[in-house]
């Protein structure tokens, strides 16, 4: 039956199928199927050292130290920077630089200067009161009508630089060398130029009865100061002296050569026939001199001696700003 094969057929394929190593399929040993362990290595995230901050530690406060009271000095006749330095224990440039003075010669009456004393632990540049080198002559003595004495004479500066600062003393001693009376002064212009003389005038008020000799000595004198005010461009010409009466008269004009308006002063110091000062008379003219004026002037003084051998002329200015 048609059937009946179909199925005996199929069951016999079947059953051939079933059969392992028959039919035409290859002879391939199968592999054995282990359990594999798959290990899957990630990167180990580690945590950065990071640094524990510390406390914060507060900035120094600045405890405020109680700044000194300055002291305050009123300018009186005679008062320098030099000696006030001495006097306060400061520095000329720190009372210079407390009181805005651009020239250390010029201070006025009555002013009042900020005397800055210095910080705990700071030091001050004390100047040491040491003059330079230079010569004191043709001092003379005069007695006055009303028993004051007189001394003139001249400073010369002996060094290679124009000096300025400059205090002289006189002292006077009797016959056992005991001073008896000393006067202090400066001379007539503020700057004395090198190789140049300058006179000056010192009064003794109450003088001694007599004495038997004298001392001059210089007590200061510097170098002059950079950027100084005093005004040297001018120049006396067409001057005469001549004696009228009891009086040494001289005439002449200054010039003024620079580029600087400045106040003009003009000294006048008359000499016997030994050189040595007989009269000295400063003078200032009324009005400031212009760059390339001229000015006449007249001075008159009353010789201690005469007659008057001989005189000069000497002038100096002050920077008009």
């Amino acid at each position: 039956m048609p059937i009946r094969r179909l199925f005996l057929f199929l069951a016999a394929l079947a059953s051939l199928l079933a059969l392992p190593g028959c039919g035409k399929t290859s002879q391939r040993s199968s592999p054995d199927v282990r359990a594999t362990e798959v290990v899957v290595r990630l990167p180990i995230l580690m945590a950065r050292a990071t640094a524990t901050p510390a406390p914060a530690t507060p900035r120094p406060t600045s405890t405020p130290i109680p700044t000194p009271t300055p002291l305050i000095h009123t300018v009186v006749a005679g008062d320098n920077l030099w000696d006030l330095s001495r006097r306060y224990g400061v520095s000329i440039s720190a009372l210079q630089e407390a009181n805005a003075i651009l020239d250390p010669r010029r201070l006025r009456l009555g002013q009042e200067l900020i005397i800055v004393q210095p910080e705990p632990g700071e030091e001050q540049a004390i100047p040491t009161p040491t003059p330079l080198a230079y010569a004191i002559r043709g001092l003379t003595f005069h007695t006055t009508p009303v028993g004051s004495l007189w001394c003139l004479g001249e400073v010369w500066n002996t060094t290679g630089t124009p000096l300025e600062e400059i205090q002289i003393q006189i002292a006077l001693y009797d016959e056992a060398g005991r001073a008896v009376a000393s006067a202090q002064g400066v001379p007539a212009l503020d700057v004395v130029a090198a190789g140049e003389r300058v006179p000056f005038a010192l009064l003794f008020p109450d003088p001694p009865e007599s004495f038997a000799r004298y001392q001059a000595s210089p007590l200061r004198g510097i170098a002059a100061l950079p950027g100084s005010h005093r005004y040297t461009e001018l120049r006396v010409v067409g001057d005469s002296g001549l004696m009228q009466g009891d009086q040494f008269l001289v005439s002449g004009q200054v010039r003024n050569t620079g580029k600087i308006t400045a106040t003009v002063q003009v000294v006048l110091t008359a000499y016997d026939a030994r050189g040595d000062v007989v009269g000295v008379r400063s003078h200032s003219l009324p009005t400031a001199l212009a760059p390339g004026d001229q000015r006449p002037f007249t001075i008159s003084l009353l010789p201690v001696n005469q007659p008057v051998f001989s005189y000069a002329v000497q002038t100096q200015g002050l920077e008009v700003r």
